[in-house]
Formats: C-alpha cells, sequence, structure tokens
C-alpha cells in the first residue's frame, strides 16, 4: 500500500486537483486520476518490485501545473 499526504494550503488557486499515477511497463502514460482528498489517499495493493510514478496536477483557468511528483 502507498499513503500519500498533502502540504496544507497546497495547490490553493487550482479549480481542481488531482492525484494521476502510473504503473511503468503496464501503463503508457498517467492513465489513473482521483480527485485529491486533502486529508490524504491509500492507493495499492501493488506488486512487488513494480514502480509506480504519482504526480498531483493542479488546473485552472489559466492551465495545469505539475505541482509534485513522486515515484516508489
Amino acid at each position: 500500500m502507498v499513503e500519500v499526504s498533502y502540504v496544507p494550503g497546497g495547490g490553493n488557486h487550482g479549480t481542481t486537483i488531482v492525484l494521476l499515477w502510473q504503473i511503468v511497463g503496464i501503463d503508457a502514460d498517467f492513465v489513473h486520476s482521483t480527485p485529491v482528498i486533502v486529508d490524504g489517499h491509500s492507493f495499492g495493493p501493488f506488486a512487488t518490485g513494480q514502480t509506480i510514478n504519482f504526480k498531483t496536477r493542479a488546473s485552472n483557468s489559466t492551465g495545469d501545473s505539475d505541482v509534485k511528483s513522486i515515484t516508489l
């Protein structure tokens, strides 16, 4: 399982904020998404040895911004 938490107040200028993830070797891009829950998310389970990329995307009328990226 993976626990994802957020910095309080992060993404305040975003109209929408989503968490995107990709399973390397299976997904060609960040094809999975879910709205951000500011208290945090739990994901998984994932198979031993898999590489998972996560990033948070904030969007508003001026466009998208990938605000944080992690690789597990």
